[in-house]
């Protein structure tokens, strides 16, 4: 039960952030009370963070097993990245993140807020790595700084999430977006 619970959740989170998560629907979806939502959360507060939680860790996972695969091709793991991007659209839908989608939220509790940053932050100390070293291997130019280039990709991805919620269709959106990222990275050597 805890299990869909936080399936159900994710879904809301997605799709309107914190604001959106709701026990009532998730209990009727679930054919069950609140009070059984309850028992295994006790409040919006700690299922948001379950949530997100979960999220962060895949996530994580993720792009740690794209890194280690890559270590020193920033050309590749780009390419990992906008394949896990493009697949989780079509697995997830247009709103893809629930971390980002914490950011929109304006009731959003701090410990929430402060644990999705964190998130960010992680995975942006993953991506420099991967161009440091990257650098280091001579794959790409050091012209720039790894901080720059880091930056520089999390605004490419985030505003790849933001334009992807306009889009009604999928494959739409992927003729327009896919290959931006990598194009970008090619352009580093």
């Amino acid at each position: 039960m805890r299990k869909r619970i936080l399936d159900i959740a994710e879904l809301q989170m997605r799709s309107g952030g914190y604001n959106a998560l709701n026990f009532g629907p998730i209990a009727i979806e679930l054919s069950t009370t609140r009070a059984n939502i309850h028992y295994h959360f006790k409040n919006k507060s700690s299922l948001a963070l379950a949530v997100t939680e979960a999220f962060a860790a895949k996530h994580s996972e993720d792009f740690e097993r794209f890194a280690a695969k890559h270590p020193d091709d920033f050309l590749s793991f780009c390419q990992c990245v906008e394949d896990y991007f493009f697949q989780m659209v079509r697995e997830k839908g247009l709103s893809t993140c629930v971390c980002a989608q914490i950011f929109n939220s304006c009731d959003a509790p701090q410990e929430l807020v402060d644990f999705s940053n964190k998130h960010f932050q992680e995975i942006q100390e993953l991506i420099g790595k991967v161009i440091m070293q990257s650098q280091k291997a001579g794959n790409i130019s050091n012209r720039q700084t790894p901080q720059f280039l880091t930056t520089r990709f999390a605004i490419m991805m985030m505003g790849m999430r933001q334009i992807a919620v306009s889009f009604e269709n999928i494959m739409d959106l992927e003729m327009v977006l896919r290959g931006h990222v990598t194009e970008w990275a090619d352009s580093l050597k």
